[in-house]
This record gives structure tokens, C-alpha cells and sequence, in this order.
């Protein structure tokens, strides 16, 4: 199964990083000199290639099974607008079948909702897709709804009906089922995987919304998919305001961008640079780990899967040798959810995932400069939560709250001693002893976060280079001073 894991993870990476290329180009076409046709041209080529980027990511989320994890983007978009745009693209493919192709819109609404763009598409390529892909002769049809059902929300429904083969009474329940295809329509020659109705249905779901299924054998499909949505109030999202701010927010940082691919470098820094970021680059983590030492940056970038030295054992050499505080973010191109949770137990305050949209880069380091000039820290957020439980435990009782505050800083200094010697001569067997002792501890109060490192840790860590492990323990650890700090200004409170 890890074998499985570790080959899904590979090829998408392999995937993303000719999406990537694909990514570069499409977006120095967008910032060309183009006709208003050449510019449509442009812009569906951009919708098909960023659909195409969510399909390998969710092929990894389908190989981790966690798929309701995903992140949700939401932004204003025009429904319509939508649905006709991916209509266009499946155009051709009907006529070429000989199929009738209708799309029926009942909609006077000029305003916009709220959801995610990407994922709509997703859905709505899956299904109209399918109804294609089985019908051979008559029609398939689209229909788009919407009607107000309060003064800021609307329900949007969409319906996409065929005169195709049909499912079988025996096959309807299975159709949401991963990997599941009718055998009946297997016997007809038909390819497919039997994931697209199986993720289809998670998008609805993860974005709140409901889908049914009509089919007869013979007798065509009809899908139905209803989602209650928010109206976009006319000044909630001016006209590229939100751009604008986060423009704002990442303008005249320094940037140090550490990647192997050109293409990469290329994109990344054209985006960056139409943002007024300052950019340096480097093509290795050798190169990354010398300029470091050279100059100050406000941020770096740091490709995961390089040459000589990877982002992980850079990320060693930043934060344990060279003890550096500054934010590092990591870039790759595996989609593989436990990937990116494993890179966030090493220490990185962000994974982002190539190829990567202007807008979210911007948006998802803008979101990191307005934490840290906030002074919203992950180790504040601890803090809070901590200072939450123990009083929920306490029953709000100060004398119970002092011991329990007094207990907590015994175990975290236990804690804190054992791991410090116990790194020092890579005594990973009493490491490991010590995370055992306080995972009760950590799990009472309601430390998700380090379910992973704990887990990993007690389960996995011969699977680890020691660089790697040592990162997870110094993460832990780090988390453990912030308790001990905070335990100590609430003693000396309390003698004042």
C-alpha cells in the first residue's frame, strides 16, 4: 500500500510539473499583446489547464482518501457565466458524435455568489463529460436554475440530462462508489476509472450541496445537483479590490526563490514581479543555504524535490544550524495530502502545490506578511487554545487552574530536558519514550496539530532521515518552550 502511495505521489508530481510548463506559457500569452479572439482563446485554454492542475491534485486526495480535507477557494463568480463556459468546451465533442447539445437557462440574476470557481468546474466537466462519453444518439441538455431564497442567498441548480445507455437498477447504488463501473457498460467497451461520479459527488458535498441521479437502462440519465449559495452584495467585491490588497500586502518584499526547474523560476518570478516584490533566485540548496548568509529576505520559496540537497535538508541547515527565523514556504508539485502535512511537521509555514494561480500565491504569502505584522503567531494560537482547556477543564476554578497550570509546566519541562539530551546523542529510543509519555497529555488537550508528528514519530520513524527527524522534534519542542514561557508570566502574575 506504501508502494501504491509512494508511485501515486511520484506520477503526480511528474503530471505537475509538465502542467507547470503549460503554466508559464498560458500565463506570458495573458500578459501579451492579443486581440479580444485570441484573448478568449487564452482565457479557455487558462480554465482547461487549471481544471486539469485540480484533477491531479484530487487524483492525489483520492490516493490519501481524505478528500474532505481539501481546501475550499471561494471567490465571487457568475454561475451562468460559468456553466457557459464549460458548455463551449464540450462543444465540438457533441457535434463530432452527432448528439443534440442544448443549454437552457432560466435566470434573470445579474448579481454573483459566493463559491469555489475551480471546483464547480470540476463537477460540471465530470458530469456533462459522462453524459457525452455514454450517449451515442439523440440529445444531452444542460439546464442552470436560480432563485432567490432570501435577501442574500439563492439556490442554483443544475441539471444535465442524456438519452444515453442508461444505469441499471442494480448498478444506481454503486455509482458513487470508488472505482466502481457498471459491468454492463464495461461489456460495451467503454474506458473510464470509476472515479469521476466518486469525486463529483465529494465536490457537492464539500461544498454544501446536494446531487441525485435518475437512470433507466435504454432510457438515458438525469443528474441533479442543487447548492444554496451567497449573494455577492454590489460593494462587497469591488472590481479588483481584492487584488489590490493583497497586492499591497507583498509589495517591496524580498523574496528569495530556490528551485531547479527554469520554468518554475520563470513563473514564479514573473508573477512576483508584477506585484512589486523583490525577487533573487538560485537553482540549488547550496546556493539557497550561501545567500541566506549573504543577505535578509522576508520570505523564501523552497522547492521540496531538488538536486544535491533537497528542501527538507535546506530547511535543516535554516532553522538548526543557521537558526534562522525568517518564513519558508514550501513548493512542490506532489499533491499526496500526507505530503503536505508531513512538510508542515518539518517546520514550514505553508505548502503550496505547483502549478500554482497569481492570485492564490499572492493571496496565500500576503496572508503569511499580515500574521506576522499582526503578531498572529501559530505559537499565540497555541497559547489561546491551551488557556481555553485548561479553564474548561478547571470548571473556571483558579485553585483547580493553578495546579493544573503547575502540573502542565512539570510535564513540559520533563519534556523539554529529555528531548534537548536526547537529541544531542541521537537517542531516538528515549526520544521516543518521552513523546509516548506526553501524547495523553497532548491529546487531553486538544493538541490536533501534532497528530501527525506524533504519529509519524511512534510509528514510522526509521521511514525518517535524521535530519528530518530531528526538524519534527525541534517542531514539537518549540511548542513546548512557548508553553513553558507563557506557564512562567502566568506564575508571576499570580505572585504580583
Amino acid at each position: 500500500m506504501l508502494a501504491k502511495a509512494v508511485s501515486l505521489s511520484n506520477f503526480c508530481h511528474d503530471l505537475n510539473t509538465t502542467m507547470n510548463a503549460l503554466h508559464y506559457l498560458v500565463d506570458q500569452l495573458e500578459h501579451s499583446d492579443l486581440d479580444e479572439h485570441q484573448l478568449n482563446m487564452v482565457h479557455t485554454l487558462k480554465s482547461t489547464s487549471k481544471t486539469m492542475a485540480e484533477y491531479i491534485k484530487d487524483l492525489g486526495v483520492q490516493g490519501d482518501q481524505s478528500f474532505n480535507d481539501s481546501i475550499i477557494n471561494v471567490n465571487s463568480i457568475d454561475p451562468v457565466e460559468l456553466v457557459e463556459n464549460v458548455f463551449e468546451l464540450f462543444r465540438y465533442q457533441a457535434e463530432m458524435k452527432g448528439l443534440q447539445f442544448r443549454l437552457h437557462i432560466q435566470s434573470d440574476k445579474v448579481h454573483h455568489v459566493l463559491s469555489d470557481e475551480l471546483k464547480l468546474t470540476q463537477m460540471l466537466i465530470n458530469i456533462i463529460s459522462n453524459a457525452i462519453k455514454y450517449t451515442d444518439e439523440g440529445a444531452v441538455d444542460v439546464y442552470v436554475e436560480r432563485s432567490i431564497i432570501s435577501m442574500d442567498k439563492e439556490k442554483l441548480t443544475i441539471i444535465c440530462t442524456d438519452t444515453g445507455i442508461g444505469i441499471s437498477s442494480e448498478a444506481l447504488p454503486h455509482i458513487f462508489d470508488r472505482g466502481y463501473r457498471d459491468p454492463e457498460i464495461m461489456d460495451h467497451g467503454i474506458e473510464g476509472n470509476g472515479l469521476g461520479l466518486c469525486i463529483t459527488k465529494d465536490i457537492v458535498q464539500l461544498l454544501g450541496g446536494d446531487i441525485d441521479v435518475e437512470s433507466k437502462r435504454g432510457h438515458g440519465t438525469k443528474i441533479q445537483v442543487e447548492f444554496k449559495l451567497n449573494i455577492v452584495m454590489d460593494d462587497q467585491y469591488p472590481e479588483n479590490s481584492f487584488e489590490k490588497e493583497i497586492a499591497q500586502k507583498i509589495n517591496g518584499k524580498k523574496i528569495l526563490i530556490a528551485d531547479d526547474n527554469q520554468i518554475n523560476l520563470l513563473l514564479l518570478k514573473s508573477m512576483l514581479d508584477r506585484n512589486g516584490v523583490y525577487v533573487d533566485e538560485c537553482v540549488n540548496g547550496f546556493e539557497a543555504i550561501e545567500k541566506v548568509q549573504q543577505d535578509d529576505y522576508d520570505m523564501i520559496l523552497l522547492d521540496i524535490q531538488m538536486p544535491e540537497l533537497d528542501g527538507a535538508q535546506v530547511m535543516f541547515a535554516l532553522k538548526h544550524e543557521l537558526k534562522l527565523t525568517v518564513p519558508v514556504v514550501a513548493m512542490t508539485a506532489t499533491v499526496m495530502a500526507s505530503d503536505h502535512e508531513h512538510l508542515t511537521s518539518l517546520g514550514f509555514v505553508d505548502v503550496i502545490s505547483k502549478p500554482v494561480e497569481e492570485l492564490t500565491l499572492n493571496h496565500r504569502i500576503g496572508k503569511i506578511f499580515t500574521s506576522i505584522e499582526n503578531g498572529e503567531t501559530q505559537q499565540q494560537t497555541l497559547v489561546s487554545k491551551i488557556e481555553n482547556k485548561l479553564y474548561e477543564m478547571a470548571s473556571g476554578d483558579i485553585p483547580r487552574m493553578i495546579d493544573l497550570r503547575q502540573y502542565l509546566k512539570e510535564e513540559v519541562n520533563f519534556a523539554i530536558d529529555g528531548w534537548q539530551k536526547s537529541l544531542l546523542c541521537s537517542d531516538w529510543v528515549n526520544a521516543k519514550k518521552i513523546l509516548h509519555r506526553e501524547k495523553g497529555m497532548l491529546e487531553t488537550l486538544d493538541m490536533d496539530e501534532f497528530d501527525y508528528m506524533i504519529q509519524s514519530l511512534l510509528t514510522h520513524e526509521k521511514n525518517f532521515p535524521m535530519h528530518q527527524l530531528i526538524l519534527m522534534y525541534e517542531n514539537i519542542m518549540s511548542a513546548f518552550l512557548t508553553i513553558n514561557d507563557w506557564l512562567d508570566e502566568e506564575n508571576n502574575k499570580a505572585l504580583l
